[in-house]
């Protein structure tokens, strides 16, 4: 059954948001403000992207797996696709192992006959993730996002008292029931980061009951204001605990795993789906049941070992490495497909820091815009 049978356009429903019509109208018609107001009613606020190569026409999206939006833009047929051939990196926010794919085989189906000059290609978290879209017809290719941090951000400090940490175990995750906390109460003292505007007082105040002895930094360090962190800040608080944590069963990618490690912070964690455990080295990290108990044991085995950040961030670097010239590898390769074997090949400072540097969509839809012409 194709994307255009009645029960294709049903499918294709589930995605499309009624006001993609109204969308490219007022944006091709109207002005900045006008513009800005269109996307915003969208919700498409910001995203992570980057022009990539504006010769052979290369981009970089974080791909929102309920809400495609370049798909679905694409599928209107815009200008600025139709004028030059283009590949579009599409990098997925969340792992695809139990999605239906039926919706997204039939959008890609309709984007490459509307937009035949443009090519589009998930980046998947998994192998089984670019497996399962592969079989479906979908272009994928596999690699953990967490490839394009800019290590040189990430720093070992020393502990803010001139001592030992003062916690156990730091968790960076946003206070969410998925994350897990509640597998850190055997611990005496935890070190709480959550780096979302959204975690408010209120939510903060609700956790707080359960974990007495925890530090809530975003607010307890900054008289009760949430504060954001930056990666030299968050750095110095990885440097006041003795291990981090990474809890969640299921995740996209998980960044601030790897940015523990490459802060010198060995990780104790629980199996997972997501791609995370691509950077753990046997003894810079530790796989325990989903217990508080076994997360307290593990958290003492891994302080007991007694490793150097050193060790522990170079560790995390030769994995690094690796994953970093497997998925150029896998970029070049396509771009071969789609520009000809003259076109130019991407190294890693292309893409470096890409995934953690948000920007306005409609910032993006003009730099495309310009790019081609």
């Amino acid at each position: 059954m194709n994307a255009f049978t009645r029960s294709g356009r049903r499918m294709i429903r589930l995605f499309r948001n009624p006001k993609v019509d109204q969308l490219l109208k007022i944006y091709h018609r109207a002005g900045g403000a006008m513009r800005q107001a269109a996307f915003d009613n969208l919700g498409l606020h910001h995203t992570h992207w980057r022009i990539v190569d504006p010769e052979n026409l290369t981009t970089y999206t974080s791909l929102d797996l309920q809400t495609p939006w370049q798909l679905e833009l694409a599928a209107k047929a815009p200008p600025a696709l139709l004028k030059k051939r283009s590949l579009h990196l599409l990098d997925a926010t969340w792992h695809f192992h139990s999605i239906d794919l039926s919706t997204y085989k039939a959008l890609f189906e309709r984007v490459a006959r509307t937009t035949p000059l443009a090519k589009f290609v998930i980046i998947a978290r998994t192998p089984f993730c670019a497996y399962r879209l592969g079989q479906a017809g979908i272009g994928a290719i596999q690699a953990n996002s967490s490839a394009f941090e800019d290590d040189r951000a990430w720093s070992i400090e020393e502990p803010p008292s001139g001592g030992a940490p003062r916690y156990e175990a730091i968790y960076n995750a946003r206070l969410l029931d998925w994350k897990n906390h509640h597998l850190t109460k055997a611990l005496k003292n935890q070190l709480f980061v959550y780096e979302h505007p959204g975690q408010d007082s209120d939510l903060v105040h609700g956790f707080r009951k359960d974990f007495p002895n925890a530090c809530f930094a975003n607010h307890d360090l900054n008289d009760g204001i949430y504060r954001y962190f930056d990666e030299k800040d968050l750095s110095r608080l990885l440097a006041d605990a003795h291990v981090s944590l990474a809890l969640s069963f299921k995740e996209g990618f998980m960044r601030a795993s790897l940015q523990s490690l490459l802060a010198g912070k060995p990780v104790v964690t629980v199996e997972n789906i997501g791609g995370r455990s691509r950077f753990y080295h046997d003894d810079t990290a530790l796989f325990v049941a989903p217990t508080p108990e076994a997360v307290k044991a593990g958290v003492h085995v891994l302080k007991e070992r007694r490793l150097s950040p050193e060790f522990v961030r170079r560790e995390a670097m030769k994995l690094l490495q690796i994953e970093r010239r497997d998925v150029m590898e896998s970029i070049n390769g396509i771009r071969g497909d789609v520009f000809g074997p003259t076109a130019r090949t991407l190294d890693f400072e292309a893409f470096r820091g890409i995934k953690f540097r948000r920007a306005p969509v409609l910032d993006f839809w003009q730099a495309l815009e310009q790019a081609v012409g």
